[in-house]
């Protein structure tokens, strides 16, 4: 399948608009018992975050290329449709510097990040399927906006480095906004871009020759925010 004249492709996947949601918990390190009501402004905090996304899309391959994934080989010319799950889970440590005011921060994050990763294949002909598996380092950096100490508003953007099945990247910029209307619960909303890529193969399943994947999600995302 891969003879004179082909060339082997990566897969290169976008879904735009899909729904992105997630959970997280957030517990303070620091005593801050006498800082009244901004006692949630800790400069210290764990976070622990959880999410998933499935979805569908497709990507067209020309008559000089090929596929290789999950056992299977895609000769061009062919559209091909591709089935995703993706688990998402970080623990990190969160560092928040405020201004005089606690109207302006900035935060440093650094903990771990997994992903669990499921991709199935199809031209109407043939079926193949993967699952990924990764853990690694997870580092971080947000500015938030403080008006109302019921409000934030928040950019944050994420890297984490995966290795177990295959080598990971999984990138995140999210602009969210957070409204707590108690002490100990937030509601979160706004916009995430999620890059997830396959960029190496020396754990794989399936062995080496297998294509490397770039995964771009974009769209709203929903979640509660649970404050301890």
């Amino acid at each position: 399948m891969s003879g004179c004249g082909t060339t082997t492709e990566d897969l290169r996947l976008h879904d735009r608009g899909v729904f992105l949601p997630s959970i997280k918990i957030a517990h303070e390190l620091t005593d801050s018992s006498q800082s009244g009501q901004n006692n949630r402004k800790s400069r210290v905090a764990a976070e622990l975050e959880m999410g998933h996304v499935s979805g569908t899309t497709s990507q067209g391959i020309d008559a000089s290329q090929f596929i290789n994934f999950g056992g299977g080989t895609f000769q061009g010319p062919d559209e091909i449709e591709g089935n995703y799950g993706l688990f998402t889970a970080s623990l990190a440590l969160r560092l928040r510097l405020n201004d005089p005011a606690d109207i302006f921060g900035i935060a440093f994050l650094g903990g771990l990040g997994g992903q669990n990763f499921s991709l199935e294949l199809d031209d109407g002909n043939i079926s193949s399927s993967n699952r990924i598996g990764s853990v690694g380092p997870l580092i971080g950096l947000q500015f938030s906006l403080e008006p109302y100490p019921s409000m934030d508003v928040y950019v944050r953007g994420t890297q984490v480095v995966g290795f177990g099945d295959a080598t990971t990247s999984l990138g995140l910029v999210e602009i969210e906004m957070s409204i707590r209307p108690y002490s100990h619960l937030a509601f979160e909303g706004g916009y995430r871009i999620m890059k997830y890529r396959k960029i190496g193969s020396v754990a794989e399943r399936i062995g080496p020759g297998e294509a490397k994947i770039n995964l771009v999600l974009s769209g709203p995302t929903v979640g509660l925010r649970l404050d301890f």
